[in-house]
Order: C-alpha cells, then sequence, then structure tokens
C-alpha cells in the first residue's frame, strides 16, 4: 500500500496536479524512469523509518486500520500533493508559489495560526517519540552535523543564496517519524507528500541558490536625436 500510494502520487502530480508541459506522451514516457529512482529511496525510508510507524497496526482490527490509514496517511498526503492550488487562493498565498500580490486578511492569521498550532502539536509528539525510544541523542548528532555541513558548504559559496526546497524540508522531517502513533503516521504522511510533490515537479535541486549577475557591459544608449552633418 505504501509504494502503491507513493507511485500513485508521482504520476498524479506528473500528469495531473502540476504537469510541466501539455505533452503528455513525453511526460509518461520519462515519469517510467524517474519513478523508479523515487521508489528506491522511499524504499530506503520505508525500511528505516515507515515500517515502525506500521508495526502496531497489524494487532489493529481491519476497520481500524482502514480509518487510520485514510485519515493519518491518505487524506493529509493528497493535501499536500496538491500545495501548488494554494496559488490559486490569493489571501491564503503569502509570497507562495511565487505570487507576490499578498491580499492578506484575518482569514489569512486564522489558518495560518491553526496551521502552526497543528505543527507545534505534530512536532511536540515526534520529540516525546524520539525521547521514548531513546534515539534523540543520535538523531540530534545527525541532524546538527547536516546543518554544520550546510553551513560550511555556504561559507564556501559566500556569493550563493541559500534556498530550502521543500522537497528538502519533507526528506529532513521523514527519519524522525519512526514512533508508531497517531501523530507520527499524520507527519510522516505530510512529510512525505511534501518529498513526492517537491521531487516530482521539480527534481532535487541544490540549497545554494547562484545569483545572478550581470557580466556583460550595458549596450551603448540610444540617441533619440538626428544628426545633422553640415558640409
Amino acid at each position: 500500500m505504501f509504494y502503491s500510494l507513493v507511485t500513485w502520487g508521482f504520476f498524479y502530480v506528473r500528469l495531473v496536479g502540476q504537469p510541466s508541459s501539455v505533452d503528455y506522451a513525453g511526460i509518461t514516457i520519462n515519469s517510467f524512469g524517474e519513478v523508479l529512482i523515487l521508489l528506491a529511496v522511499c524504499s530506503l525510508a520505508y525500511r528505516s523509518t515507515v515500517a515502525d510507524t506500521f508495526r502496531k497496526w497489524e494487532a489493529m482490527s481491519l476497520k481500524q486500520r482502514a480509518s487510520r490509514w485514510i485519515v493519518c496517511y491518505v487524506l493529509p498526503f493528497h493535501v499536500l500533493l496538491n500545495m501548488n492550488l494554494i496559488a490559486y487562493v490569493p489571501w491564503l498565498n503569502i509570497n507562495l508559489g511565487g505570487y507576490e500580490d499578498s491580499r492578506a486578511n484575518a482569514g489569512t492569521y486564522i489558518v495560518y495560526s491553526f496551521i502552526g498550532c497543528g505543527a507545534l502539536y505534530l512536532g511536540f509528539g515526534l520529540l516525546r517519540g524520539l525521547y521514548r525510544r531513546g534515539v534523540w541523542k543520535l538523531y540530534a548528532l545527525l541532524y546538527s552535523v547536516a546543518a554544520a555541513s550546510v553551513l560550511v558548504s555556504w561559507a564556501l559559496f559566500p556569493s550563493t543564496a541559500f534556498h530550502l526546497h521543500h522537497t528538502m524540508l519533507g526528506a529532513f522531517f521523514i527519519p524522525i517519524t519512526g514512533s508508531p502513533s497517531s501523530q507520527a503516521a499524520l507527519a510522516q504522511a505530510v512529510a512525505l507528500g511534501c518529498f513526492v510533490q517537491g521531487y516530482t515537479r521539480w527534481g532535487w535541486s541544490s540549497y545554494l541558490d547562484i545569483i545572478r549577475t550581470l557580466l556583460s557591459p550595458p549596450p551603448p544608449p540610444i540617441r533619440l536625436e538626428s544628426e545633422h552633418v553640415r558640409h
């Protein structure tokens, strides 16, 4: 079910949710190769993290497993697959997705306040799960090393701009969602949807963006007045 969900999410974003062009035949042909890379990465994530989240589901009844699978996994996963639709809601798009004309109002703050509270709730559950499993020190060390590597690479190229893509953000959070709880499953589905949507639409880009500069000299000024040559 997990791999079927990932495969479906890939082809949905690629062909329906956010296709890069109208050449659907070409998109489909290229997708058959790229989806294998995604499945290979998700296989590693399943063996290291996702399997631990589903470990206690086997003891549940079929009805309980189906309801938890739909509510805690399928629904949030599909919400993140369609994150690009926020660009069509101006009062929700606060400079996201390239939409710069922000029209924030009271509803904007209410919606994002609920999202922020939900993120804090999920974050607390994930940290509690890491503490109970006794692996929080290991993950703190690993994430510290990753953050230090990013800072060092950025320092080596100071002329670049740091850009944390949502693809990386999803991949960043998946490893800490291995607790067998509803909170962990929900957070995992959100992170997985973020990763699948970002990789499918934008690929895996560097977190250092090259700042474009004008290297060539400016063109000579255009003379608006005609010159009269006196003989």
